[in-house]
């Protein structure tokens, strides 16, 4: 009896192990069948066999050390980035986000691979989506496995620098951010921990909030501060607060005060 029990759950293990490769751990496989990979030292390009990126994807490595530079961090591994062709290869390799149709791009937060949509993949502009999620993938390298999980609880850093660096008017140009922010606790929203989902206006107007606060962040007090702030945040994202205040000089919600007030005058 314990031989059956015993086979029974290796075939479930190897039936369980060959789901995930084939779906979301597939760009880890050493052999990739259907699909080609091109490989730099910073990022991994996935794409389906014939089906060949576009130009602009020759500027990944060129992208990654940007992302770098602004971070001040550094790649711990190849980022792995695959292209869907179809929306029968998103869900297939995402399927925890199945059915979801007005994404450009997802990065997973228990590793280093993004995908990219049928929907931006031919865009013209698709490197900002890429850019985008390269930021996600740097930050989340020197993060702990914990606090990945609760990633949500910090909105404007995880999501604001991806927003920013990739493209801040993503949702809403600086003019319709004004008129917007009229009407916003932007404080509240730049200092809470409930996720986008509990922003009025929902993920687009917490992302144009957050995106918008860090480009302020950045002009107000510098580059080499920003960055100081990042390696402070990955290295203890429980202390982000503290790390605000230690290194430049303002409380977070007292900064957030000062960004709302001007953006009036933009």
């Amino acid at each position: 009896m314990r031989r059956y029990v015993r086979w029974g759950l290796t075939i479930l293990l190897a039936l369980m192990m060959f789901a995930l490769f084939y779906g979301p751990f597939f760009a880890w496989l050493p052999w990739t069948p259907g699909f080609t990979r091109i490989r730099t030292p910073d990022v991994h390009l996935l794409y389906r066999t014939g089906h060949p990126p576009r130009a602009e994807f020759a500027t990944l490595p060129q992208a990654a050390s940007e992302v770098e530079r602004m971070l001040g961090l550094e790649f711990q591994s190849p980022a792995r980035i695959t292209l869907c062709s179809t929306w029968n290869d998103f869900d297939r390799f995402v399927p925890q986000r199945a059915g979801e149709r007005a994404l450009g791009g997802v990065s997973l937060n228990y590793g280093d691979v993004v995908f990219i949509t049928p929907r931006v993949r031919e865009r013209p502009d698709v490197m900002k989506f890429v850019l985008h999620e390269l930021v996600h993938v740097l930050v989340y390298q020197h993060m702990g496995i914990l606090e990945r999980a609760s990633i949500h609880q910090f909105g404007w850093v995880v999501e604001g620098a991806p927003i920013h660096f990739s493209d801040p008017a993503t949702f809403h140009t600086r003019a319709e951010f004004k008129t917007l922010a009229a009407s916003l606790d932007i404080p509240t929203i730049v200092a809470g921990e409930g996720g986008l989902r509990t922003v009025p206006g929902g993920p687009p107007v917490a992302y144009s909030v957050y995106g918008y606060f860090t480009g302020y962040v950045r002009e107000r007090f510098g580059d080499e501060r920003f960055r100081a702030y990042m390696r402070a945040f990955v290295r203890d994202p429980g202390e982000h607060r503290e790390a605000f205040g230690a290194i430049f000089g303002i409380e977070l919600t007292e900064a957030a005060r000062d960004f709302q007030n001007a953006v009036r005058s933009w």
